[in-house]
C-alpha cells in the first residue's frame, strides 16, 4: 500500500513543498490521516532530502504513531540541518516525553549555549537536572536563568524547591 501510494505521488506532476503543501500535511495529520502524511513526505524527501519543514512533519507523523525511534530519527537530522535553540528545545521536549532524560538535557543545553536568554529553555534544562537529582547543576541553570529574568516565579520557585531540598533551608526561605 505505502510503494503504490509512493510511486504516485512521486508521479511527474509531484506538488512543489511550499507553505500550501505544509498546511495539507497539516491538515491530513489534523484529520488523523498519518499513514497518508508520512507517504507525501517520504515522498517529497525523495526528492528533497534535506527539506526541514518535510523532516519535522514526518518526526511528528511518526511520533504521533508511536514510532519514537524512527520519529526522533527525522526530527534529530532536521535539528541537525536548522541549529536553532526553538529547535534543539523542541527535540529536548520530545526526547524528555519518551523518558531520554539525559538526551534531553543535552538538547536543552544546546539551546540555552545557542540563545542565552532563552528563560523556558534555562527553567525547563534545570527542572530535568533536578529530576536526575543533579542539584548543583540544577541551581546553577536556575541562577543563570535569573541572571537573564530576575523575576521570573517559575526559576524563583525551582530554586527554592532544589536548595530546600539540600537541606539549605534557611536559603530556601530568603
Amino acid at each position: 500500500m505505502l510503494g503504490s501510494l509512493l510511486k504516485r505521488l512521486l508521479g511527474p506532476r509531484a506538488p512543489a513543498i511550499d507553505a500550501r503543501w505544509v498546511e495539507d500535511m497539516l491538515r491530513l495529520q489534523q484529520q488523523g490521516s498519518r499513514e497518508e502524511a508520512i507517504a507525501r513526505c517520504h515522498a517529497a524527501l525523495a526528492r528533497e532530502p534535506d527539506h526541514v519543514d518535510v523532516l519535522n512533519l514526518l518526526a511528528a507523523a511518526l511520533l504521533a504513531q508511536g514510532k519514537a525511534r524512527e520519529g526522533l530519527r527525522y526530527l534529530r537530522r532536521a535539528v541537525a540541518l536548522a541549529p536553532s535553540a526553538k529547535a534543539h528545545a523542541h527535540l529536548g521536549s520530545v526526547l524528555a516525553a519518551v523518558g531520554d532524560l539525559d538526551g534531553a538535557i543535552a538538547a536543552y543545553r544546546a539551546a540555552v549555549a545557542q540563545q542565552p536568554d532563552f528563560i523556558d529553555a534555562w527553567n525547563t534544562l534545570a527542572a530535568l537536572l533536578k529530576a536526575r537529582a543533579r542539584y548543583d547543576e540544577a541551581e546553577a541553570c536556575c541562577i543563570a536563568g535569573l541572571s537573564v529574568d530576575a523575576g521570573h516565579a517559575g526559576l524563583k520557585h525551582l530554586l527554592a524547591t532544589i536548595v530546600f531540598e539540600q537541606g539549605r533551608v534557611d536559603a530556601a526561605i530568603a
